[in-house]
């Protein structure tokens, strides 16, 4: 029976990468097969920031809904062009800040711009994919858009810790507690407790090293403006940890100078 429903999947996956490959390139083609995306469209490079040609990273979209794997668990709603080009700009610029060291260890080959993106029937900002060398963002939401080079780098500190078997932190764990343990009982509308930088940091430990980890690449300088001003050793030995830690995984430095 495993046998039969392998051979079916495969014959309708096969039906269904025919239909959507009309008009793709052969550039399009051998990018949507390494990726697993039927429908896959490579954003031209003249949309996007030059580094990332250096850095070996080709950003896509589709132009129709997708859901992934064989059971369809994970979605990446379809753009139009202009709007793959729009979320371009800010994810290429975020990509940008990254050495070609740290993404040469990362292996980040694809970044897929959705137009909506859910695990199950929730709403998230990504998904990393590691073993396809790739990631997945949500470039599709209005509200999300002053936010994109934050996100980017987020979800792709989510794919590091996957990638190198970090996800579970037993030495974090031990130094830092006080999370709520459910998305559902952040409030948007409230302060950070100390030792967080926002109400997103005191959903889950993953989260709050994804959120540490965006912001000392994006504006250090505030990160460590916000410590000084209120003496938060928290937040401060945070910070430290997530530089050891990024040292380690990828050979790139986070704290800033004087911290």
């Amino acid at each position: 029976m495993q046998t039969l429903r392998r051979l079916l999947y495969l014959a309708v996956g096969a039906l269904a990468w025919h239909d959507v490959a009309l008009g793709q390139s052969a550039e399009d083609q051998r990018a949507a097969e390494e990726t697993e995306f039927p429908g896959l469209r490579l954003v031209a490079t003249r949309h996007v920031d030059q580094r990332l040609t250096l850095l070996g990273i080709r950003l896509a979209y589709v132009e129709r809904d997708v859901r992934l794997g064989t059971t369809g668990k994970y979605f990446c709603g379809g753009l139009s062009l202009d709007r793959a080009v729009a979320g371009a700009d800010p994810v290429g610029t975020a990509l940008a800040r990254l050495p070609y060291e740290s993404v040469r260890k990362l292996g980040l080959r694809y970044v897929i711009l959705c137009g909506g993106a859910k695990s199950g029937e929730r709403g998230i900002g990504g998904i990393p994919v590691p073993p396809l060398n790739l990631l997945m963002l949500n470039v599709g939401v209005d509200a999300l858009t002053p936010r994109l080079e934050g996100l980017t780098l987020h979800e792709l500190y989510h794919m590091v810790e996957l990638r190198f078997d970090a996800f579970r932190d037993a030495d974090w764990d031990q130094q830092f507690t006080g999370y709520l343990g459910d998305y559902a009982a952040a409030d948007p509308s409230t302060e950070a407790k100390p030792g967080f930088l926002n109400w997103y940091a005191q959903t889950f430990p993953h989260e709050d090293r994804a959120e540490l980890f965006s912001a000392l690449l994006l504006r250090p300088d505030d990160v460590a403006a916000r410590i000084r001003a209120t003496n938060d050793a928290v937040l401060r030995r945070k910070v430290l940890y997530m530089d050891q830690k990024s040292r380690n995984l990828l050979g790139l430095k986070l704290a800033p100078l004087g911290l």
